[in-house]
């Protein structure tokens, strides 16, 4: 550790640097933005649509093909360094942008760029309830545009989340807001609930158990669901091998 350095300082250092949200873009909902951008713009179906922003992608190497658009959900966290990227090398972009920071500050090269106010409330595919916009250095024309289409396209087509229904033995603080608003008054000891990130069968499609949860004993689950509180699902979450042995420990 260098000399006058704190150690929080030192730690910093060997952290792996975060180079993409978990905000993933829907694909319908994908579609649609990348429909009007193409249509708004007057882009050909020979230029090149290009998603530099994926787990574990680097967009400063990324290979931009000539005359390419990058039509994208960034990671919000880096937003301006990555606009300042893109408008310092004139790539073309049109950008999900977090809606209540959409106007932030500008260098010299970013001054041609256009903010789309929508206001969508867009639920990502890992839950996340985000207020988007957008922005792009494609128009030449405006500064800033109000486009109603967006919220109406996106949040009256496509914003109904699919719903789980997760086994008996499995809860999680959204599950269990359920019964807190039926007034449920109920405690779970220690020994009776085992902490989980996901379960086998979300993994398997690539899904997360949003904001963690537990297994709970079947004693416990059977007392929860005596409260009978109705669920409307469109899928059914099973339990592996390895969670069953897990909750007959508890």
């Amino acid at each position: 550790m260098a000399r006058g350095e704190s150690y929080e300082e030192f730690v910093e250092k060997f952290k792996i640097k975060k180079t993409t949200d978990d905000c993933y873009t829907p694909k319908n909902v994908y579609e649609i933005v990348l429909d009007w951008v193409k249509k708004e713009y007057k882009i050909s179906d020979d230029v090149e649509i290009v998603r530099p922003f994926y787990p574990g992608g680097d967009y400063k190497n990324f290979n931009y093909p000539k005359n390419c658009v990058v039509i994208d959900n960034p990671p919000f966290s880096i937003s301006f360094e990555i606009k300042k990227f893109f408008c310092d090398r004139k790539i073309n972009f049109f950008l999900f942008q977090p809606h209540l920071t959409l106007f932030t500050s500008e260098t010299e090269s970013m001054k041609d760029i256009c903010y789309i106010v929508a206001g969508v409330k867009l639920i990502y595919e890992n839950g996340a309830n985000v207020k988007t916009s957008f922005c792009t250095n494609l128009d030449k024309k405006y500064k800033i545009r109000l486009v109603p289409y967006f919220k109406s396209a996106i949040e009256t087509k496509t914003n109904k989340r699919t719903v789980y229904e997760y086994p008996k033995n499995v809860i999680t603080s959204a599950l269990l807001t359920k019964y807190i608003n039926k007034g449920v008054c109920m405690d779970f000891k220690k020994d009776e609930c085992f902490k989980i990130a996901n379960l086998d069968f979300l993994k398997e499609k690539r899904l997360k158990l949003f904001g963690s949860g537990f297994l709970i004993s079947s004693k416990k689950a059977d007392e929860l669901n005596k409260k009978n509180v109705s669920k409307d699902v469109d899928y059914v979450v099973e339990l592996s091998d390895k969670e069953r042995e897990i909750i007959k420990r508890l």
